[in-house]
């Protein structure tokens, strides 16, 4: 298995994992949600976490069990890692805190999801997997035209949303939005709206900077 079709299978699951994180936020809090660090319907954290599934145990298929354990250590790391990993270089503030819930590691990992991730591991080598190899083998002929596309798509989308989340970090440090700042997004609404959407995509940050979001709020009206 190459490259392109590990990033090909990153790429679906992370597609996947946005659908998914959709529909959770829905069912509750009622309102549909654009989860996730990148602007457009991916969430990479699915598509690392269920590709390094596949790769990792794809060989013990037909051993469901060792497949559910091993998947929910796999799932604990990964968001474990993230959730680390994007509270030092952005906000110096957890972007999800499980802190308030019973069976939390550290406000990071909530072992009940990790639970449910071990399901969809089973899910995944048993059942998913099989099914996206067929998809990506059925467009064989055009993959390095798609692989390309994908890519070039992500690393503009990945740019960009770095460059809003670090241009954003600059404001929240302070917990305030200067004057300029607030004349500059009534002129550009679509800034604001990316500056909205990921404070509201992730809990903590939504209940920590509630004074920005209601500013943002405000200038978007």
């Amino acid at each position: 298995m190459n490259f392109e079709y590990i990033f090909l299978l990153i790429f679906l699951y992370s597609f996947l994992g946005y659908i998914v994180e959709m529909i959770f936020c829905f069912i509750v809090d009622k309102e549909l949600t654009n989860r996730g660090y990148l602007i457009g319907p991916l969430c990479p954290i699915y598509g690392v976490g269920a590709t390094l599934i596949f790769l990792l145990l794809n060989s013990l298929n037909g051993h469901p069990v060792m497949i559910f354990f091993l998947s929910m250590c796999i799932c604990f790391v990964v968001e474990y890692l993230t959730s680390y990993i994007l509270e030092k270089v952005f906000y110096k503030n957890k972007w999800w805190d499980y802190s308030g819930m019973k069976f939390n590691v550290s406000g990071r990992v909530y072992l009940p999801y990790c639970i449910a991730f071990g399901v969809f591991g089973v899910l995944v080598v048993s059942f998913i997997n099989p099914l996206f190899t067929k998809l990506i083998d059925y467009f064989g002929d055009y993959l390095h035209i798609i692989s390309a596309v994908i890519l070039i798509l992500f690393i503009v989308d990945f740019s960009y949303s770095t460059y809003i989340n670090l241009n954003l970090k600059k404001y929240l440090a302070n917990k305030r939005i200067p004057k300029d700042l607030k004349n500059y997004l009534k002129n550009h609404e679509v800034t604001t709206k990316l500056y909205t959407r990921i404070i509201k995509s992730f809990s903590n940050l939504k209940s920590s900077y509630k004074s920005i979001l209601k500013v943002f709020t405000s200038i978007r009206k």
